[in-house]
Parts: C-alpha cells; structure tokens; sequence
C-alpha cells in the first residue's frame, strides 16, 4: 500500500499576506475538533515509489466533495502500483497455443467442456 494521508484544506487567504491558509484555516474544523462540512474540501497527498535517480516523488490532488471521494482516489493509486512490475510473470496465464485452443463446443459451453 503506498504510503498516503487525507487532509481537508480551503481556499481562504490571509488578510496581511495574500496567501492561501490551506489546512491551517481555523474555520475547517469544529470547536470540538471535528471536520466541518460546510467550509474547505479533501485533499490527498501520496508518496509514490522512488524516480530511478532516487528522488521522492509525492503526488496532491485536491477539490474532493467528501473523505469517501478522496480515499477512493488513494485506493485507485494503490490498485495501479498493485499492478506488476516489468519481468514479473507470477500470477499471467500463458496465452494458449494452437494445440490448446478451445474446440467449438468449449467456447460455446465453457462450463460443461473438458
């Protein structure tokens, strides 16, 4: 699983810098601590494997409605690194040869053919 977080953050800006206050806006959680839901949105920020050179490679991407949104989005990256690595062959069927191909009746009822 590729190492990730959820974060909520908004758009307001500092009055005195003009900068985004992003996850630091005092109006995105709860006096008890708790999301709201009525101000900012869900991010993600994702560590990916390495760059050939060693360099860390993060990914962010923001503007999710809802948490379900955004951790779908990170279960999405996790299934494509999931995906095998060039040269690993465990778990591919070979493609079948001229002699294993399936006669008219396998291909017509796989489950009763032989």
């Amino acid at each position: 699983m590729a190492k990730g977080s959820l974060f909520k953050k908004c758009g307001c800006r500092d009055p005195k810098t003009g900068r985004q206050i992003g996850r630091s806006c005092p109006k995105i959680r709860r006096p008890n601590g708790g999301w709201r839901s009525d101000h900012g949105t869900w991010a993600y920020r994702v560590d990916l494997p390495p760059h050939p050179d060693g360099k860390r490679r993060l990914v962010s991407r923001g503007g999710f409605a809802t948490r379900d949104a955004a951790h779908g989005e990170l279960e999405r990256i996790d299934a494509l690194l999931a995906i095998a690595e060039e040269g690993d062959m465990s778990g591919l069927r070979a493609s079948p040869t001229s002699s294993e191909t399936p006669s008219p009746a396998q291909r017509r009822y796989p489950r009763q053919a032989k």
